[in-house]
Formats: C-alpha cells, structure tokens, sequence
C-alpha cells in the first residue's frame, strides 16, 4: 500500500508535543501564521521550507521520506524504469 507522507500532519504533531504553536513557528520563519497552516494542511512542501521547520524544531523531517524510501527498496516495492531519460 502507497500511503503518502502528511509532513505536514507530521509538523504539526510535533509541535503539539514539544507546546509550541503554529504562531510561534510562523513567528521564527518569517512568514504570516495563516499561510503556515494552510501549508500544514498539505501532504507536500517545499524543501526549503520543511529544512527551514527541521533545524527550528531540531527535528529531520526528511528523515520520514528516507525510512520510506528505504522500506520500500528493501521490499522490492521501489523499481524505478532506469531506461527513462529525466
């Protein structure tokens, strides 16, 4: 099953737990709370941005792709077609 990654759901798990609000975050990026969330609400965000969240939360939110990723090479579920010019 190919369940996509909600990092955002994930974000915002983690800053429940560590009591910390989307003000807060959004205070520290630079940017205006509301846009933050509705960028929560996403299942993707930029790079930048999700390593922006990763060193304020001192957290490796690409670590969650990585584990994916990892567990699906390892089951054989991951065979990209290596003839495809990108």
């Amino acid at each position: 099953m190919n369940t996509p990654i909600h990092i955002g759901e994930i974000i915002k798990n983690h800053l429940t737990e560590q009591k910390r609000s989307v003000e807060w975050l959004a205070t520290l990026l630079g940017c205006d709370a509301s846009a933050l969330r509705k960028s929560l609400k996403k299942y993707y965000i930029s790079t930048d941005l999700l390593f922006r969240i990763s060193e304020f939360l001192e957290i490796d939110f690409f670590a969650f792709f990585t584990k994916k990723l990892s567990e699906k090479i390892k089951n054989g579920q991951y065979l990209p077609d290596r003839n495809v010019d990108y």
